[in-house]
């Protein structure tokens, strides 16, 4: 059964499995194909054989000018099951797609933005790895509250690691708070460090507009001044940074005193 998918769209799928929806403008970023229709084919096929799904549709002008968004059905599994060698039970959560929140949807988009981001970032020689939150639910030794995702870029010399965040516009303040305290409580228990080797990630909050970025900015500041035992850098930026391909480098930075 597999025979009959290629390559492309056997990473397609990976893809979707991974970033959960990802729409046409962001697959014609990942491939960096020179003939967007080539894309679109492979596509239409996969939709066509029934294992992806679309909820593109022209029935207003606001919707027809939107790209396309694309999703997992369920005979997905059976791909995702040979190329990842993923449990069922892992899998589950396919039998919803077609049902999942705008919101949810569309921070599914960002973070496939996001990842769009880091390539960019990325130079010849350094390798990125982009783990989401769907990747990461067999690991027992990250936070209790995942991460939107894991990132790694590793050159000859270092390896740089990071957990990411990002809150839309209807995330309560006080989510925004409960993240900066799990965090803190993560960093002093030592899962990390006792199950890899390796040091803390760097945390990496993206918000949806300066006034979040500024609420955490500050309630953070307060918060490392009464714990005085982590050890966390925190890193702040807006989904405009991400827009602007602003560098890391360049973002508001917090660490903690010790």
């Amino acid at each position: 059964m597999n025979k009959e998918l290629t390559k492309k769209q056997k990473e397609i799928i990976l893809l979707l499995g991974s970033f959960r929806f990802i729409n046409t403008n962001q697959f014609q970023k990942i491939f960096n194909h020179k003939d967007p229709h080539r894309i679109k084919v492979w596509l239409n096929d996969l939709i066509n054989k029934g294992y992806i799904k679309t909820n593109y549709s022209r029935n207003t002008f606001q919707e027809g000018n939107h790209p396309a968004v694309y999703f997992l059905l369920t005979k997905s599994i059976k791909i995702l099951k040979k190329e990842k060698e993923s449990k069922s039970s892992n899998l589950e959560w396919i039998y919803k797609e077609g049902i999942r929140s705008e919101r949810f949807i569309n921070s599914s988009i960002l973070i496939t933005d996001i990842y769009l981001y880091f390539l960019s970032q990325i130079i010849k020689g350094t390798e990125l790895n982009f783990f989401t939150k769907t990747n990461l639910k067999e690991f027992d030794y990250f936070p209790d509250v995942l991460p939107d995702a894991y990132i790694s870029i590793k050159n000859k010399s270092k390896t740089q690691r990071y957990f990411l965040n990002y809150f839309d516009n209807l995330t309560p303040t006080f989510v925004l708070k409960n993240s900066i305290k799990e965090y803190i409580k993560y960093s002093q228990e030592f899962k990390w460090e006792e199950n890899t080797g390796k040091l803390l990630p760097k945390i990496i909050f993206v918000c949806s507009n300066n006034n979040t970025l500024k609420k955490l900015e500050s309630y953070t500041k307060q918060r490392f001044i009464k714990e005085s035992e982590n050890k966390l850098t925190l890193i702040l930026l807006t989904v405009d940074d991400i827009k602007e391909d602003k560098s890391l480098g360049s973002c508001a930075k917090i660490k903690s005193p010790v």
